[in-house]
């Protein structure tokens, strides 16, 4: 009786217990689904550009027409970029993306999708695999950039994603100096997060990164001498023609009374509201990620860190929902 008692025990503490199986059966899950994970924006961009060309082809009258608005801008340079009314972005992008101007509207298209798809893969895993970001974080970024920010983006084919890439790349530059590289390399790093930042300000949107990457910064001197530099070297033309700068204000004006007065809705002051403001379902791409980091950085409890990203969701659903039902009603 003592020996099968015994012999009991022994198989009991070669058996693996219950929550010892579940732990491993949830690691063996959360390493299965995350290379899914991972290609959830490439398999939706994919997916987007097929139907935008099966439903909407190229022989629309303006096809990814924020692509083409960029396009159209070489048509105009070198002194007269701005002639064209729908050119908002500083003449550093004309410097930085001059291949676009190379390529036929078709090829721009497919190589600029592919970038994105590449660009937003890695930041993705960043995210995914950052242990620095909880379950709960990963699932609202999930949420607010593949889900609400993303759809609208691969539709008119912008370029809120390299803001994105800017703006984290400049901040994750900083990061991994605080965590991993050795003092030396403290004003190398600082000068590189300033040029990565500045690489993006040929759309002032990427300005929302700024104090964060600012107050991350350990040289603030060199981080800021490093972005203007390159803020200035690549916004040469400023220089030689000063007028631009004038024309560069005339069509942002121009552009929020053409965009307020002929958008969605009938009536101008809702497209005001619902268009012309960091609310862009697009915009939510960089956005949201911006804020994640300010609550991360500047909000010490992990509840309240919660309570304010969710809030933020949440806020901002309600919005989305009450322009549907705007537009719905036939404001």
């Amino acid at each position: 009786m003592q020996e099968k008692i015994q012999s009991i025990g022994e198989n009991k503490a070669k058996t693996p217990s219950n929550a010892l199986i579940n732990a491993k059966e949830s690691k063996l899950y959360k390493m299965n689904l995350k290379p899914f994970l991972l290609m959830l924006p490439v398999l939706q961009i994919i997916l987007q550009i097929w139907v935008k060309l099966t439903f909407y082809p190229y022989t629309d009258t303006v096809p990814f027409c924020d692509f083409w608005i960029m396009r159209e801008g070489f048509n105009y340079l070198p002194d007269r970029i701005y002639d064209f009314y729908w050119t908002v972005y500083l003449p550093q992008f004309f410097v930085q993306f001059f291949w676009i101007g190379l390529l036929s509207f078709e090829t721009g298209v497919l190589v600029w999708g592919i970038l994105n798809a590449i660009i937003l893969t890695i930041l993705w895993a960043v995210f995914l695999y950052d242990k620095q970001f909880s379950r709960y974080e990963k699932i609202l970024l999930g949420f607010i950039i593949i889900i609400i920010g993303l759809p609208s983006e691969v539709y008119v084919a912008n370029n809120d994603i390299f803001l994105l890439a800017c703006g984290l790349g400049s901040y994750w530059i900083l990061q991994r100096l605080q965590s991993e590289s050795p003092n030396s390399k403290i004003n190398l790093y600082n000068a590189l997060a300033g040029i990565v930042l500045a690489f993006g300000t040929f759309k002032p949107l990427v300005l929302i990164f700024f104090p964060i990457v600012f107050y991350k910064s350990q040289r603030k001197g060199i981080f800021l001498i490093s972005y203007f530099a390159y803020f200035l070297i690549a916004n040469y033309q400023l220089f030689l023609y000063p007028y631009l700068l004038g024309d560069l204000w005339q069509n942002m004006g121009s552009g929020l009374v053409l965009a307020g007065s002929e958008s969605y809705f009938k009536t101008p002051f809702l497209n005001y509201i619902f268009k012309l403001n960091f609310a862009t379902p697009r915009h939510q791409i960089f956005i949201f990620p911006a804020i994640l980091l300010y609550v991360k950085n500047l909000v010490k409890s992990k509840e309240r860190q919660e309570k304010l990203l969710l809030f933020y969701v949440i806020a901002l659903s309600v919005y989305f929902l009450t322009e549907i039902t705007l537009l719905s009603l036939g404001f």
